[in-house]
């Protein structure tokens, strides 16, 4: 009796903020932009896999040689970066976050095993990159996973900024999605479309540096780059479109009355830019259009992630004030956190600079 009245919504740490609250927002929008960057790598790889031709003579699998090799890497640093922004989540809405982690449990736990396949699928693929029929079937395998992936997150995402629905939720006893907010489906929508577009404009970027510009016979490969980066963004402008107006009343008059509402309408314009440079890429393959194209929607992806932590406050705004959690800075702790990711990033980039953009070029039958 006395654990059935225990509210499921438990009280903020005492201890209070560990540093102000926009330091720990600004941090958690940039690498979940980075997470969601290393990503769209990922299932670019894994859309090359399932429409270019893999055989000795195909001019794809010139443009495109090496690019199994990378893609172990670019999941592992999606993973690595994705505990990032979990841990931000927890400073600023731990009280709601691990409950709904709670609630979904096996579920959630479940990503981990989504994960692990993904990585065997991989380097499965990377044995298989010679033969048409098993890497398109594992690059199927690796999309439905990576989709399955986002549901799972999109699900525990809204469930978090939903305490009204936990009460009902918690019959399910950790086995079942999350599926009872407006915004899921569109949420999810959208990032599978982001994948896509990000993922085509990597594949698309590695292909031209690969192959060069004035090498003919690669254009295929990366034409059909391009084209799935295209569909992705605009993709992502319907879905992002629908997601808006699936939004409740409240929550979008809310928004769109705050000065964060700049958070939407960079996205959108990051998004619209990069769909025009992109789709002038598919006449004149260019690496600075896509390069910028890239700069875009990673911009669009940051204002994305800041527009996404604004709907979870808003949403949390009866049961949560972030302005009246104490904050006992801690800038020690913070400057040491700070230097070492720093120099993570730097590392990351000399990695992907050496194993990635300095790959010499390729010719055909080479």
């Amino acid at each position: 009796m006395l654990i059935a009245n225990v509210s499921l919504i438990p009280s903020y740490d005492m201890l209070g903020m560990p540093i102000l609250p926009w330091i720990v927002q600004v941090l958690m929008a940039l690498t979940l932009a980075l997470h969601w960057s290393f990503l769209a790598m990922t299932a670019g790889g894994a859309t090359a896999y399932v429409v270019n031709r893999y055989n000795s003579l195909n001019s794809d699998t010139v443009a495109l040689k090496g690019l199994s090799a990378f893609l172990p890497f670019s999941l592992s640093m999606a993973m690595t970066l994705g505990i990032a922004p979990l841990l931000f989540v927890q400073v600023l809405y731990g009280n709601f976050f691990y409950t709904a982690n709670i609630l979904m449990g096996y579920v959630w736990l479940g990503l981990l095993v989504l994960m692990i396949a993904n990585f065997y699928l991989l380097y499965l693929g990377f044995w298989l990159s010679k033969h048409q029929r098993g890497v398109r079937c594992v690059g199927i395998l690796i999309l439905l996973l990576l989709a399955g992936s986002a549901l799972i997150l999109s699900s525990n995402a809204t469930l978090t900024q939903s305490p009204q629905a936990w009460e009902a939720f918690r019959a399910n006893k950790g086995i079942a999605l999350y599926l009872g907010d407006t915004t899921l489906l569109p949420r999810w929508t959208f990032a599978i479309f982001a994948l896509l577009a990000g993922g085509g404009l990597f594949v698309a970027i590695y292909a031209l540096l690969r192959s060069g510009t004035k090498n003919e016979t690669a254009g295929r490969a990366i034409s059909k780059a391009v084209l799935v980066s295209v569909v992705g963004m605009a993709g992502i402008l319907i879905s992002g479109f629908w997601a808006s107006r699936s939004l409740p009343q409240a929550t979008r008059s809310s928004l769109f009355s705050s000065g964060e509402s700049v958070f939407a309408y960079a996205a959108a314009a990051s998004f619209v830019l990069a769909l025009v440079l992109t789709l002038s890429s598919w006449f004149k393959k260019s690496v600075l259009k896509l390069g910028l194209s890239a700069v875009l929607f990673f911009l669009g992806l940051l204002a994305m992630a800041a527009l996404r932590d604004t709907l979870r406050r808003i949403a949390l705004g009866k049961q949560l004030n972030l302005a009246e959690i104490p904050v006992h800075s801690q800038w020690d702790s913070f400057a040491l956190f700070l230097v070492i990711f720093i120099l993570g990033l730097m590392l990351v980039g000399y990695i992907v600079k050496e194993g990635f953009f300095n790959r010499p070029k390729l010719q055909v039958g080479g």
